[in-house]
């Protein structure tokens, strides 16, 4: 596996995402202060940085239902077809006795983003409320326009760094999917083997995990890479 299909679309949503907190901001900015200071400051805010933060968050799920789709194709060897954002593949022998089955990629996400993962808690399920919240109190105090814009490019950062690996998050999630579909039951954990590995993953470079035990990435930013392996 290689995320280059992630990063090809992601930088595509980033550019999304920097035009809409670029467009933000200059709403923000053409407020009057005394607005931003009076009784209506927190609904003129907030009313704006949702609609950003919403657009971003659909988007995303956009996204991550392609990455889905994707990932799980490229593992799983028994696809019969893929029609929309579903893929059906077969269990048992190809010209035998065979059950067909369906990766819906659209549930699969949906069903990922209300997991308790510390990754992508950050803006999915009710940490996206909590989030948003958080930067509109931030805008709020900031005091002038110089520093508000300092906590939109804040907000963006932590938006960009959370939302790539959530596409790679998924991403794996999916290709392990697809293994399992396929019927692969063992796989070799495989590193970069290079300077920037982390002791942590290169300890466990080599090594032979059951397909539903095992744990990847284990950090942001992870390279590492499974491959099937047969006892």
């Amino acid at each position: 596996m290689t995320y280059d299909y992630t990063d090809k679309l992601y930088k595509k949503y980033s550019l999304l995402i920097v035009r809409a907190f670029n467009s933000l901001n200059r709403e923000l900015q053409a407020l009057a202060f005394d607005e931003l200071n009076a009784g209506k400051a927190y609904k003129a805010v907030n009313e704006r940085v949702k609609k950003v933060y919403k657009k971003c968050y659909d988007e995303l799920i956009d996204i991550l239902i392609l990455f889905a789709l994707h990932y799980f194709e490229d593992s799983c060897d028994k696809i019969v077809q893929k029609k929309g954002n579903k893929i059906t593949y077969y269990v048992g022998k190809k010209d035998g006795f065979r059950k067909e089955k369906t990766f819906d990629a659209e549930k699969f996400v949906e069903d990922y983003v209300k997991t308790d993962n510390i990754i992508v808690k950050y803006i999915f399920d009710n940490e996206y409320e909590r989030k948003l919240t958080r930067a509109v109190e931030a805008i709020l105090t900031s005091g002038n326009k110089a520093e508000m814009k300092k906590e939109l490019d804040k907000a963006l950062r932590y938006w960009n760094r959370q939302a790539k690996q959530a596409g790679d998050n998924i991403s794996m999630e999916a290709y392990i999917e697809g293994f399992e579909a396929a019927g692969v039951e063992y796989v070799k954990w495989v590193t970069e083997k290079d300077e920037r590995v982390c002791p942590t993953c290169s300890a466990r470079d080599g090594k032979i995990y059951r397909i539903d035990k095992i744990i990847i990435p284990l950090h942001y930013n992870c390279r590492c890479n499974i491959v099937p392996y047969e006892k």
